[in-house]
């Protein structure tokens, strides 16, 4: 499988109008602006399915990861041909499930069960990251939870 070639699907999929290459162009440029940062900003949902959960429905966990992880998973792995995104997701998704398990009470398998789930890169820091200290932090990588 080609690294780009998810990515360039859904994002070709949010804008039917606009060629592959033309999708192409617009992930790289959004690569290159999210990844040559000092930090990633993501965004995930939550969508807790426990018998115990207490779900108002727009729960989300909002991540700070380094770039310097990406960069490092690469250099340690160097057989591996994932995109840098593929990566920040997989590392930030650990540290999502963390931070939401103070909140709410999420099943034992939550990205299997999708309780964790449409992750989506930010441009910049978003401005709740701004108002109060992150509820949850590992190794350098730090969460917000937002109800």
């Amino acid at each position: 499988m080609v690294p780009h070639q998810i990515p360039i699907f859904s994002l070709w999929l949010r804008q039917p109008h606009k060629g592959k290459l033309e999708c192409f162009a617009l992930l790289q440029s959004a690569k290159a602006e999210n990844m040559s940062a000092q930090f990633v900003y993501l965004q995930f949902k939550v969508t807790p399915k426990g018998s115990l959960s207490r779900s108002c429905g727009s729960e989300t966990i909002a991540i700070e990861l380094p770039s310097k992880h990406v960069t490092d998973w690469k250099l340690e792995r160097p057989g591996r041909s994932s995109c840098d995104e593929e990566i920040a997701i997989d590392l930030a998704q650990v540290v999502a499930i963390a931070a939401a398990q103070k909140f709410v009470t999420l099943t034992h398998r939550p990205l299997m069960e999708g309780e964790i789930h449409s992750s989506k890169f930010m441009s910049e820091r978003l401005s709740l990251m701004n108002e109060r200290e992150c509820d949850y932090e590992d190794n350098g990588i730090r969460a917000w939870f937002s109800a």
